[in-house]
This record gives C-alpha cells, structure tokens and sequence, in this order.
C-alpha cells in the first residue's frame, strides 16, 4: 500500500495537482514512519518527495525544511559521503539559490 501512495503522490505532482499529491504523499509517509520508525531511508525519501511538491507550489521554506531532514535522516544512514546524501544537499542548494 505505501508504495502506491508515493507513486499516486508522483502521478498528482506531475499533473500539477499539487494538494492531491501531498496527500498522497503525507499518506506514505505515515505508513512508513509507523513501520520503519522516524530515522529510516524509506521515510527519507518520503519528505524529499513531499519537498518536491512544496517546492512546486511556491513554499520554498516548507522544501528546505524536508529536504534538511532528508539530509539528515539519509546521512545518518549511509554516510557523508554517499550518493543520495549528494542529492539531498544539491536539492537544499537548488532551493536556496532561488530564495
């Protein structure tokens, strides 16, 4: 079920029904908080995603917030040096060059 909720939230933010997508997406992250736990890279990329729609939506302090804990729950797990955590600040830096 949580995977189908991400990817609805997606298919919502591609279409540009932005608060459809966070619903979606706000629905999978409680899924996968309450079966993973807060500190867990699935819940990780359940915030990013949810930053990407804010994000979309104009709410760059709201993007910035998910993002920072997408870094921080995704470094804490795989390293400072690690692919994803590079995604994580590139998608912080791309916010904050707009801002």
């Amino acid at each position: 079920m949580a995977s189908m909720a991400n990817q609805l939230g997606l298919y919502f933010e591609n279409r540009v029904r932005f608060n459809a997508a966070l619903s979606a997406l706000r629905t999978e992250e409680r899924i996968d908080r309450a079966a993973f736990g807060d500190n867990h890279p699935e819940v990780a990329t359940d915030v990013n995603n949810i930053g990407m729609v804010l994000r979309a939506k104009g709410d760059l302090n709201g993007a910035v917030k998910c993002y920072r804990e997408a870094e921080r729950i995704d470094r804490a797990a795989y390293g400072d040096n690690h692919p994803v955590v590079a995604t994580c600040v590139n998608n912080i830096g791309s916010v904050l060059r707009t801002i």
